[in-house]
C-alpha cells in the first residue's frame, strides 16, 4: 500500500512539473508570423474603444503584444518579397501601431513638461520615434524609419495618412488589425471617417474658409498626385492649392459642394488647425499644457517642383495603390 502511495505521489509531482514546464515554454515561445495578424487583432479588440485606448489595463498584460512584435522577426526577406502589396502594407501599418503602443506602455502614465505638447502626449517621451527598434522581415527599424522610409516611400497610399495609429487624439484609433484582403475597404473607411470629422476638415461657406488638420501642412506634396498634379506647372501650385484640389474630390460631400459652388477654389482660405497630440487614453486624467511658451521645432523646407516632377517620373503604379511622389519633406511628425 505504501509503495502504491509513493508511486502515485511521484506521478503527481512529475505531472505538475511537466505542466509547469509546458506553461513556461508557451510563455517564452516565439510565435511564427501570421498574415492575419490575429494576435494584434485580439489585443485591439480587448483594449481599444471608439474613444481611445485602455492603456492602464493593457500595461498590466503586455505579453501578447510583445509576442506579436517578436513574431514579425520570424518573417524572412524571401517570404516578404512574395507577399502581395496589400499584405505588405497591412504588415507595416500593424507593425507601426504595435510598436507605438509598446513605446507608450513602457512610459505610461506619461506626464511630461515640454511646453508645446500636452503633458500626456507621446511627444513627451524622449526620442519616441527613434529609440525603439523592431525586426521585420530582416530589417531593423524604428518608428521614424517605418513611417517615412517604408509607409510613405514604398507603400505610397495617401490613405495611410488617415489610417495610421500614432497614439494621439489627432490620429485614428485602430479598432482592428489591418489585413491584406480587407485593406482597401479598411483604408477607405479610415479616410472617409477622418475627412468627415469636422475636427479635421471643416468648411465655413459664408466667410470662405476651410479649416484642415496639420497633416495637410506637414505633407502637402504627398497629396499632389491624388489632387490631380501628375506634373507640376511652373510656377508650381501652392500648398493651399494642392489641399483645395484634393478636398474638392476626396473631402466630405459638404466640403465638395462648397468648393464646387465657387468660380475659383482659391477664393477659399485654408487655415491649418493645431494637431491634437494629447494621448488617446480613456483611463487617465484629462491632459493639460505644461507652463511655458516655447514653440515646437521648425519644419524643414518642402521639396521643390523640379525634384517633385522627377519623383513623379520615377514612380510606378502598384496594384491597389496610388503612385504618389516620395516627398523629401522631413518634418518633426511621425
Amino acid at each position: 500500500m505504501k509503495q502504491r502511495i509513493r508511486q502515485f505521489s511521484v506521478a503527481v509531482v512529475v505531472s505538475f512539473s511537466l505542466v509547469a514546464l509546458s506553461l513556461g515554454c508557451c510563455q517564452n515561445a516565439v510565435w511564427a508570423f501570421d498574415p492575419t495578424h490575429k494576435l494584434l487583432n485580439g489585443e485591439l479588440h480587448k483594449y481599444t474603444t471608439k474613444n481611445g485606448v485602455h492603456y492602464a489595463h493593457w500595461q498590466k498584460h503586455p505579453a501578447i503584444l510583445q509576442q506579436y512584435l517578436d513574431s514579425l522577426a520570424t518573417l524572412s526577406a524571401d517570404q516578404y518579397a512574395a507577399m502581395s502589396p496589400q499584405d505588405k502594407a497591412a504588415l507595416w501599418l500593424n507593425a507601426y501601431c504595435a510598436l507605438t503602443i509598446k513605446v507608450i506602455l513602457d512610459h505610461y502614465p506619461i506626464d511630461g513638461t515640454k511646453a508645446y505638447y500636452p503633458n500626456n502626449s507621446i511627444r513627451q517621451i524622449p526620442n519616441c520615434w527613434e529609440s525603439d527598434f523592431i525586426n521585420v522581415a530582416g530589417r531593423k527599424l524604428n518608428l521614424w524609419q517605418m513611417y517615412h522610409d517604408v509607409i510613405r516611400k514604398d507603400i505610397k497610399d495617401i490613405r495611410t495618412h488617415f489610417g495610421i495609429f500614432c497614439g494621439a487624439n489627432g490620429c485614428t484609433t485602430l479598432r482592428e488589425a489591418y489585413t491584406g484582403p480587407k485593406l482597401d475597404d479598411q483604408l477607405d473607411d479610415a479616410m472617409h471617417t477622418y475627412l468627415a470629422d469636422e475636427r479635421n476638415v471643416d468648411v465655413d461657406r459664408v466667410n470662405k474658409k476651410i479649416y484642415v488638420c496639420q497633416v495637410f501642412k506637414w505633407f502637402p506634396l504627398d497629396f499632389a498626385s491624388d489632387a490631380g498634379f501628375q506634373k507640376f506647372p511652373f510656377p508650381p501650385p501652392t500648398d493651399d492649392e494642392i489641399v483645395l484640389a484634393y478636398l474638392s474630390t476626396h473631402g466630405s460631400i459638404d466640403v465638395q459642394r462648397a468648393l464646387a459652388g465657387v468660380r475659383n477654389r482659391s477664393e477659399f482660405k485654408v487655415i491649418y488647425r493645431d494637431f491634437d497630440w494629447s494621448l488617446n487614453d480613456v483611463d487617465g486624467p484629462p491632459p493639460h499644457m505644461p507652463p511655458g511658451g516655447a514653440e515646437p521645432p521648425a519644419e524643414k523646407p518642402r521639396q521643390n517642383a523640379e525634384s517633385l516632377n522627377e519623383s513623379l517620373d520615377e514612380s510606378t503604379e502598384k496594384p491597389g495603390f496610388s503612385a504618389l511622389p516620395s516627398s523629401s519633406i522631413a518634418v518633426d511628425l511621425l
